[in-house]
């Protein structure tokens, strides 16, 4: 069974995800139908979705972590 194809499409995806990570929350709840106000994107809020879904956060949640909005 040949992989080829599918790995190099992951590739690219987890590339333009390192390269653009802000863009990924937006794209998702455009999506999603949600759409990010202007004071949530000053606030703060797409910057949170980027830090709680980090790699480095995520290895470190027990399942047991509080998650606060």
């Amino acid at each position: 069974m040949h992989k080829g194809p599918a790995v190099a499409t992951h590739a690219q995806y987890w590339e333009d995800m390192l390269r653009e990570p802000h863009g990924n929350p937006n794209t998702l709840a455009e999506f999603m139908g949600y759409e990010y106000s202007e004071e949530e994107e000053g606030g703060g809020v797409v910057d949170a979705v980027v830090q709680l879904c980090s790699l480095g956060i995520l290895k470190k949640d027990d399942g047991e972590q509080k998650w606060q909005r």
